[in-house]
């Protein structure tokens, strides 16, 4: 009994430790995103408020990108609803290597390149992230800031079908 108590609090502990993991992950996402391009790659709602704006007459090559930015962070998180109910992957496994191919691509952008499509990898990436990791030990909680009346509207219309 005692070596079972002593499995399951290491699977718990390993359980925070990943958790914790993609919490320094998405926090280091949203902070590169604000300082390459001054904007939260793990947050949609300053880009819901550009959309606006830009829909107002500002820049429509600014709107057709951030409309392309909400179009990829929607599928991210269809896509971690549908990845564990059609296969067998884990979210969280396939997250981390989401995480690394984004980062590689961002690492081979030019840096002297400051446009937000630069940061397309790391939105679908943080969108990915925050579909997979809803929380640690019980506790629900993101890994990443973010807009959750978005992720709740795409969680909702893809478990509609």
């Amino acid at each position: 009994m005692g070596r079972m108590v002593s499995m399951n609090k290491n699977k718990l502990n390993l359980e925070l430790i990943i958790f914790y993991t993609a919490v320094l992950i998405g926090g280091f996402g949203g902070g590169y995103a604000m300082l390459r391009c001054g904007i939260f790659a793990s947050s949609q709602t300053m880009n819901f408020i550009t959309i606006l704006v830009n829909i107002m007459g500002n820049s429509f090559e600014d709107l057709l990108i951030r409309i392309a930015i909400v179009i990829l962070y929607g599928l991210a998180i269809a896509l971690a609803v549908l990845i564990p109910r059609y296969t067998k992957l884990e979210n969280k496994i396939v997250s981390v290597y989401i995480n690394i191919i984004a980062a590689i691509i961002m690492a081979v952008a030019p840096a002297d390149y400051v446009g937000i499509p630069v940061l397309l990898p790391m939105f679908f990436a943080m969108a990915f992230q925050w579909g997979s990791y809803k929380g640690a030990m019980g506790y629900v909680s993101t890994c990443i800031f973010s807009t959750n009346n978005f992720r709740m509207t795409v969680e909702g219309i893809v478990n509609s079908f």
